[in-house]
């Protein structure tokens, strides 16, 4: 069975007329969080547009979190750029820098399926502007370098962020004491992200000859924000596919000690 994860964190609820801003969306030191593994059957996006009711109070959740993120200041010199860095584990790390207009990714770990290894922006992704209510657009064209199978080579792509919905998200909410409770959050902002990522590396496994490979990454994201709530997501839906070794898979978010 395919699994989801999903991330829930410690929240109220606000007003109807939500946005995402530097202040209560953006990565910020000393900023934790953990996630938990979800099942995905029968998992979708939703609605879109204003009022949309999402409810996904018969996901199964495990009882432990299988990841427990922080908020650091940067500090690996790789990334210059970046001012902090969202770390799981030494392979599970991403680096940001936000203003009061936008949130910009510098890269990190990636892993799609067999594909896994770093990615480094001089040009970054663009993941939110601020403010960001519903409709709110970007598009960015992220390049730089990706490592995958000890190869670098150049990488590029495209990035779009829209906000495209705004509602009321019912969960069955991990709780770090007592099983799972149902919340409702009546604030939140969904956030779209599609993304296209071309790479090129050359691969070296002695005795056989260099092999130049390309790949390409497709993901798919909705992310539910509630500003009054959490910066990390209180749900995410992520998919991919990944034509080189035909890789694809659902992922979801939702964090523990909800209120």
């Amino acid at each position: 069975m395919k699994k989801t994860l999903l991330s829930l964190s410690i929240l109220l609820s606000l007003g109807a007329n939500a946005q995402l801003t530097q202040a209560n969306h953006a990565p910020a030191v000393g900023f934790n969080y953990d996630i938990f593994q979800c099942d995905t059957a029968g998992v979708t996006g939703g609605a879109s547009g204003s009022g949309a009711t999402w409810n996904f109070t018969s996901i199964n959740t495990t009882t432990a979190a299988v990841a427990n993120y922080s908020t650091n200041a940067s500090t690996n010199a790789s990334y210059p750029s970046a001012d902090v860095a969202v770390t799981a584990s030494t392979s599970d790390i991403a680096y940001y820098k936000s203003n009061s207009s936008e949130l910009k990714y510098y890269g990190g770990d990636l892993n799609f399926g067999l594909v896994s290894g770093t990615i480094n922006y001089s040009i970054p992704a663009i993941y939110a502007v601020y403010p960001m209510a519903l409709n709110t657009t970007s598009t960015s064209t992220p390049s730089g370098s990706v490592t995958v199978f000890g190869s670098t080579g150049p990488i590029g792509g495209t990035v779009t962020v829209v906000a495209d919905g705004t509602g009321t998200l019912n969960l069955d909410a991990p709780n770090a004491a007592a099983g799972t409770t149902l919340k409702s959050f009546t604030d939140v902002v969904r956030v779209k992200t599609t993304e296209v990522l071309l790479g090129n590396v050359t691969i070296n496994f002695p005795p056989f000859p260099p092999t130049a490979v390309t790949f390409t990454v497709n993901r798919l994201n909705y992310d539910f924000y509630s500003p009054s709530a959490s910066r990390a997501p209180l749900l995410s839906i992520s998919n991919f596919t990944a034509n080189l070794n035909s890789a694809s898979g659902p992922t979801v978010n939702v964090v523990k000690n909800v209120t």
